[in-house]
């Protein structure tokens, strides 16, 4: 079968294979951690004051797509074959604690924007800009899943619309709550606890990628048999 192959991983050693597996699961912890300082904060102040509405629906409507594209592909079937017929000769690129981290982050920050409803707010509001990037996201969304149920659009090309928005998401979130502390001279409503441990879990994601790639380089090949 011409279509048959092997994948060969050959790494330098075995050391540097453990520790970027280590580093791996020392930025999922702290990522996974990193969501619930802010909520805290906000339960025991009933406030809200100072957190931004539209990092607030950004956030959410980021990870409830990061989960959905994850779980699609981890779990669909369908969606694995479409996969496999778009990409032959790769892995599927989804594990099983990228769906747990992806749902239990939208768990957390749909935690938050509901606090963000519920405790002293003052007259913090979502912006324009927000409003409509949160309402056209999810209305794609929507005219997608009628495409898909009728077989005009691939199962597959649905979930990269997901990971797309996800991708913008995390470009731009911050963003409005950056400007809101500007203009307001002030951080306090912001948990510092919450950069600390997204700017850690990031060195730590990065750590591991660059442990991977000297392992491994150039010597990962693919031999047709």
């Amino acid at each position: 079968d011409s279509d048959a192959f092997v994948r060969i991983r050959v790494g330098r050693a075995q050391w540097l294979a453990t520790v970027a597996e280590v580093v791996g699961w020392i930025y999922f912890v702290i990522w996974t951690v990193s969501f619930w300082p802010q909520n805290i904060s906000h339960f025991r102040r009933k406030s809200v004051i100072g957190y931004n509405l539209d990092f607030a629906a950004l956030n959410v409507t980021g990870f409830i797509f990061y989960s959905f594209y994850n779980s699609g592909i981890y779990f669909s079937k369908r969606i694995q074959s479409e996969y496999e017929d778009w990409f032959p000769r790769s892995e599927i690129p989804i594990q099983l604690n990228d769906v747990v981290y992806a749902f239990h982050a939208a768990f957390a920050t749909a935690v938050t924007l509901v606090q963000c409803y519920v405790y002293e707010r003052g007259d913090q509001r979502m912006s324009l800009p927000g409003k409509l990037f949160t309402g056209v996201t999810w209305s794609a969304a929507a005219i997608q899943l009628a495409l898909c149920l009728t077989s005009v659009m691939t199962w597959l090309t649905f979930m990269y619309y997901f990971s797309y928005v996800k991708l913008v998401v995390t470009m731009i979130k911050y963003i409005p709550q950056a400007w809101f502390n500007y203009k307001r001279k002030s951080t306090r409503g912001w948990s510092i606890w919450f950069i600390y441990m997204d700017f850690s879990g990031g060195i730590n994601a990065l750590l591991q990628m660059l442990f991977i790639a000297y392992n491994y380089g150039e010597r990962e090949r693919e031999r047709e048999r």
